[in-house]
């Protein structure tokens, strides 16, 4: 069975999916990795070159192409892909999705120390980071809603943590 893991940028899903691999053996994917292998380029790039609207057919077509894999598969999606398109209906019509939610005060403490990492937020202030993360979950959360299950993924700060939130997860989802 398909896993898709959603919810907001720096909820987890790369730390999680990574973990679940690690213990369980599964195989993973992470949607945004498999658009740029598609696009031959980063999504900043291919986003500056064809806008928007060009990207979230990529998006979705990749998607599709992921929903339509046999066997096992934990994937980690972009904090947005289910906010477009029947984007939450292809994911749960073919297989399980999990929200991995966290408190704005964690996504803050996260998104904070990795700012730079993330063209999207890499020139905020911490007020406009915060302002930005309340603004952004608020109109979010009808999508991640929609998630046949939610998991609480705040404690995923450390190695003891990630292997706590792990077993829970697996013993929750996988087991």
């Amino acid at each position: 069975m398909i896993t898709f893991l959603i919810g907001f940028m720096g909820c987890g899903k790369t730390t999680l999916c990574k973990a679940l691999h690690q213990t369980t053996g599964i195989p993973v994917a992470d949607l945004d990795e498999l658009i740029e292998q598609r696009a031959g380029c980063s999504i900043r790039e291919y986003w500056n070159r064809h806008g928007e609207p060009a990207f979230r057919e990529l998006e979705k077509d990749t998607l599709r192409r992921v929903a339509d894999t046999e066997g096992d598969l934990i994937v980690a999606c972009g904090g947005g892909t289910p906010c477009f398109g029947d984007n939450m209906e292809i994911m749960n019509n073919n297989g399980r999705t999990i929200w991995l939610d966290a408190s704005l005060d964690v996504l803050f403490s996260r998104l904070k120390m990795a700012r730079e990492q993330r063209p999207l937020i890499a020139s905020m202030d911490d007020e406009g980071l915060r302002l930005y993360i309340s603004r952004e979950t608020l109109r979010r959360h009808p999508f991640y809603s929609r998630a046949h299950h939610r998991f609480d993924s705040g404690h995923l700060e450390n190695q003891q943590q990630i292997n706590q939130s792990t077993e829970q997860f697996i013993n929750l989802f996988l087991r």
